[in-house]
């Protein structure tokens, strides 16, 4: 192999997200698939087989479009049914159907001066964010287009210059889990950006790989593994075949970190690495070996000098010069991780008032559909089917007075995983309406110790009132009675107070009606008035003297009669 062929070889990248339902290469909405993509570096094509398949076995399809030339990159898009692959040479980006083959036109390119696509290695297709993103070796630097861009397309984004660390790129990788974009670099370092970085923005962390691997080594490609939380580097030394291996290091390594475990030796059937990828649905690992060629499956773990549980490998597989791979899965990956958020539209509420409870589920993987259970507790209330948004809602105005405990639980799908919402802590309180209380007095007017009745009527617009009434003078209570079947309470009492008494009725309400105080009504208590008799009129000086005249001759008469009585 010549030494410049070797140098464009050693730049290649593979990226494949993982956070994208497991992984983006691995898995989508084609799951009886189950095929593995092979770029085939100078030979112009693209070769595809049986996932499993091993030995001599021949491609089901193969596609080789004209002007394909030397593959810069390749990356199989399941989410939206799409195989993209680089023209190096041209600074070309082709976009194909998934399954197409033979000398199948591209759907659309991408390609002109205004991309700002130079010597492109890798090619990434973030099918959360619908961006897609080009690694220019030829001039250091990271180009972001909208999925969908074709024809003269400038980039939305770029990532260059001398504080991005950046330097013959081999590659980049997007963790849309941790929202971090990786570029694998023939200085043997990967810098590791925030997703969106752009312009010249350092690196938030290197991983120093020549620390594992000494300085005349070079990169064949990187996977970010965000369910094992582990990155894999390929990597050989001169000549190509030399010291052949995969490095695997914790996903936030950086520094001079030691790899957690590597793969090398001649058992391993690695030649000149540069493609590698797992398969977390089967825990598989897989390597593009260019310089044997042939492609080589491991268990995800495998370390040292471990042998390949199955090459492909052979005359009739049509492998040439393998450079970049991509598989897609027959089992359902592991379901992306959703959140739930629970709002209520009042809180407190009334007894009797609608509340609307709205659940909202989100995720990584687009927008989730299924169902929503509302509880109350442990109690179901209601449930509901997450609309076009994302949205589900209930509407209830059944729930008791007091502070109920409402949450949302999505039950998942088959993309994403079930989720419970925050706790909402909904108080409902009672209905209170307003009462009227009247008081009537009889007699309002009495004699001390004679016995006055007082009754209180009290009324509300949902029903007899219940309850208690308080009776006072003034301000000082003198009794109380409790409301009955038609909201009447009464007292009576003998021991008021010779004077005036200002009597109220006071209603002390319910859960259902406020209190209320009725007008004042005045009793009087008074004692009876003894009326004395009227003298006698004082007599004239005539009716004196004529009295007298009478008491003389009633004298004379009576002594007169003594005499004439004792002469016989």
């Amino acid at each position: 192999m010549s030494h410049m062929l070797r140098s464009n070889l050693i730049s290649r990248f593979l990226w494949c997200s993982i956070a994208l339902m497991g992984a983006d290469c691995l898995v989508g909405k084609a799951w009886a698939q189950n095929e593995l993509f092979v770029s085939n570096q100078n030979a112009g094509s693209i070769t595809v087989y049986g996932r499993t398949a091993s030995g001599d076995t021949a491609p089901t399809r193969t596609l080789s479009t004209s002007g394909l030339g030397i593959s810069g990159g390749m990356f199989v898009d399941t989410v939206n049914s799409e195989l993209v692959e680089l023209n190096k040479n041209t600074n070309t980006v082709y976009v194909f159907g998934e399954t197409a083959s033979g000398n199948t036109a591209a759907t659309r390119t991408l390609v002109g001066a205004s991309t700002g696509i130079m010597t492109p290695t890798s090619v990434v297709v973030d099918t959360v964010n619908n961006e897609l993103l080009v690694a220019n070796n030829g001039n250091n630097s990271v180009t972001v287009y909208a999925r969908t861009a074709s024809g003269n397309t400038a980039p939305t984004r770029t990532l260059s210059g001398a504080s991005t660390g950046l330097s013959s790129l081999a590659g980049i990788a997007v963790d849309t889990v941790n929202n971090e974009l990786f570029s694998a670099n023939n200085n043997l370092s990967i810098t590791v950006y925030g997703r969106t970085a752009s312009g010249n923005t350092a690196p938030t962390r290197t991983l120093n790989v020549a620390a594992s691997t000494g300085p005349s080594h070079a990169l064949g490609g990187v996977f970010v593994d965000t369910v094992n939380n582990e990155l894999f580097v390929s990597a050989f030394d001169s000549p190509l075949s030399a010291n052949a291996s995969i490095l695997v290091y914790s996903r936030t390594a950086s520094g001079n970190t030691a790899p957690i475990r590597t793969l090398i030796g001649a058992s391993t059937g690695l030649g000149f690495p540069l493609g590698v990828i797992v398969d977390t649905v089967n825990n598989e690992l897989l390597v593009a070996n260019q310089g044997v060629p042939s492609i080589t499956a491991y268990p995800r773990t495998a370390s040292g000098n471990t042998a390949p549980t199955r090459t492909l490998i052979g005359p009739s597989t049509g492998l040439s010069e393998p450079a970049y791979l991509a598989v897609t899965t027959g089992a359902a990956p592991p379901p992306s991780a959703s959140t739930t958020t629970l709002t209520s539209s009042v809180n407190p509420s009334a007894s009797g008032q609608a509340v609307i409870f709205s659940a909202s589920v989100s995720g990584s993987a687009g927008t989730p559909t299924g169902t929503v259970t509302f509880l109350d507790g442990a109690t179901t209330i209601g449930s509901g089917t997450l609309n076009a948004s994302g949205m589900a809602t209930l509407t209830t105005s059944a729930l008791a007075v007091g502070t109920h405990s409402i949450t949302a639980q999505y039950a998942g799908s088959g993309t994403y995983a079930g989720s419970t919402s925050n706790l909402v802590n909904q108080t409902v309180n009672a209905v209170v309406l307003p009462s009227s209380t009247q008081l009537t007095v009889s007699p309002t007017t009495a004699a001390p110790g004679q016995a006055i009745t007082f009754t209180a009527s009290v009324s509300g617009s949902a029903g007899t009132p219940g309850g208690t009434v308080t009776f006072l003078d003034g301000a000082t209570t003198i009794g109380t009675g409790t409301l009955d079947a038609v909201g009447v309470a009464t007292l009576t009492t003998s021991a008021l107070a010779v004077g005036t008494h200002p009597i109220t009725a006071q209603y002390a309400g319910s859960g259902t009606y406020t209190s209320s105080t009725s007008s004042s009504v005045v009793v009087t208590i008074a004692v009876a008035t003894v009326v004395p008799a009227a003298p006698a009129p004082a007599m004239s000086p005539a009716v004196q003297w004529a009295l007298a005249l009478c008491c003389l001759l009633a004298g004379a008469y009576a002594a007169r009669r003594r005499r004439l009585s004792m002469s016989r």
